[in-house]
């Protein structure tokens, strides 16, 4: 038993080890380039992008956004969170170029008007479900989770794989 337990724990850390080191490295790699990574919290872009995706980004001219792209922008009203939209009418205007953009589970367009005062951020590609560990991770059920884990594969790793075996009574040394 203990055996199988030490091997499972190797493994899985291993498998851990592996996945972080490829994920920091995407993470600093594409920050450097200028990506950036949203997930998203609601399900206003379904069925293309479900909550919990993470949405990889990249920034962009404005003038290179046409209708259809999904674009993520600052909204220009309320507590002006994070929105990812499709693009659904390009305009220029003495402001420069605006968007109109719609959720494509939504029924009507976005009551305003995006604007970017310096790049955008364009849609590059999505990661299904993975935004939503991400998420996870960062609530208290999350953090108690990983610490488990993290205990669980200690325990597993520094537990000998097989039980010490001990002498027969009264075999000694120099008997």
């Amino acid at each position: 038993m203990l055996r199988w337990f030490n091997r499972l724990a190797t493994a899985t850390a291993l498998t851990a080890t592996i996945l972080a080191v490829v994920s920091v490295s995407l993470a600093l790699v594409g920050g450097r380039m200028g990506y950036r990574a949203v997930y998203m919290t609601t399900g206003s872009m379904r069925p293309a992008i479900a909550p919990g995706d993470l949405v990889i980004l990249r920034p962009v001219d404005p003038a290179s956004i046409r209708v259809g792209d999904v674009i993520t922008f600052q909204a220009p009203i309320g507590s002006h969170e994070l929105v990812t939209h499709r693009a659904v009418a390009v305009t220029s205007s003495a402001q420069g170029i605006t968007f109109r953009t719609k959720g494509d589970a939504n029924q009507v367009a976005d009551i305003w008007i995006v604007h970017y005062q310096d790049l955008g951020w364009v849609e590059v590609t999505r990661v299904h479900g993975f935004g939503a560990v991400t998420a996870f991770l960062g609530t208290l059920p999350g953090r108690l989770l990983v610490v488990l884990i993290v205990f669980l594969l200690a325990l597993g790793l520094l537990l000998p794989d097989q039980p010490e075996r001990r002498a027969p009574a009264g075999a000694g040394a120099g008997a």
